[in-house]
């Protein structure tokens, strides 16, 4: 072969290989992306729902509340207060919801936080911010911090996060209930204790004294604060994925990208567990759960391995699953 030839050669390579560019990797979250993005995503399992903090979401098919907040990563309850929703924080396909918390910027406007009150309500909330503490947002009300707590079912030590929503006026119901005549009975109104949380089949949820392990494996991935917000755990396909603690359904579905079928439950009006990448799901919306119960079918849905991807969200923040997690 000639000089000529070998010129000629090099050149048609190189327009083939123009006209047939390396194809990008399958993103399985619904899209297409760039071989580095998805390998990004792949690394640290980052959630691609359209859910931006700071930016209104729509409502899909699908959505619970709780599911949009766990996305955005925040609580419930800031969600449901931002966007003026009471209990049972029904929602509807295609409302848009408010995603960003407003805080004060300047001292000064710390006695003047008390905020609209909500549509349809007779209370006025306040909007928590840095270096707030119960006590001190009482003083500048003007009322005691256990009249506070007690608006807010806040029980001891009377914890608040930025950005949570507190009541600052009496709820309609518990004026009501204070009014109302006495029966002679002893009840939940009269003990001097807050009522315990329920979830949507009217099941109280308490404290959890002892997290379970979800499944069997070992743990493939460990949680990162900035990259992983959760563990992996190895196992084989239709093995099964267990509720970590008592509680109840509040989502389950395919809708929170990344996660492929999840299951999320919600023990309290603290903590939260989710189950992602089932292969089957066992347990519906609203379902009471017991600790250990069977709720799906281990799998890969959304991934390319069999695993279970298991989180903790206190607040709607994640922490290490593995720092309260039962020993075994």
């Amino acid at each position: 072969m000639n000089c000529r030839q070998v010129i000629l050669l090099t050149a048609v390579v190189m327009v083939a290989c123009a006209d047939n560019p390396p194809a990008p990797i399958e993103d399985r979250s619904g899209g297409r992306s760039s071989t580095s993005t998805s390998a990004r995503h792949a690394r640290t399992g980052q959630n691609e729902s359209a859910a931006i903090v700071g930016q209104p979401y729509t409502v899909r098919t699908g959505d619970t509340l709780t599911s949009i907040a766990f996305v955005l990563g925040m609580h419930f309850k800031t969600l449901a207060d931002i966007n003026h929703i009471s209990a049972p924080y029904a929602i509807y396909v295609g409302q848009t919801l408010q995603t960003r918390v407003i805080t004060p910027s300047s001292p000064r406007a710390a006695n003047q936080r008390a905020v609209a009150k909500p549509n349809g309500a007779n209370a006025s909330v306040i909007r928590v911010a840095k270096g707030d503490t119960l006590y001190s947002l009482s003083k500048t009300l003007g009322m005691g911090a256990s009249q506070l707590a007690a608006m807010n079912d806040l029980s001891p030590p009377y914890d608040i996060f930025i950005g949570q929503l507190l009541r600052t006026t009496a709820k309609q119901s518990d004026v009501a209930a204070k009014n109302a005549p006495s029966t002679g009975q002893s009840g939940a109104g009269n003990t001097g204790t807050t009522a315990p949380s329920r979830g949507p089949s009217g099941a109280p949820l308490g404290p959890v004294a002892r997290w379970l392990w979800p499944g069997e494996g070992k743990v493939i991935r460990s949680y990162s604060t900035n990259l992983h917000k959760g563990v992996d755990i190895a196992g084989r396909r239709g093995t099964p994925v267990k509720a970590a603690a008592r509680g109840v359904v509040v989502y389950s579905g395919t809708g929170v990208k990344g996660y492929g079928a999840l299951i999320i439950i919600k023990h309290n009006d603290d903590y939260l567990s989710a189950y992602g990448h089932n292969d089957a799901i066992l347990v519906s919306e609203g379902a009471t759960i017991s600790a250990g119960q069977a709720i799906a079918r281990m799998g890969s849905t959304g991934t390319d391995s069999v695993k279970l991807h298991f989180e903790i969200r206190r607040r709607g923040k994640p922490i290490d699953p593995l720092k309260i997690l039962a020993r075994r």
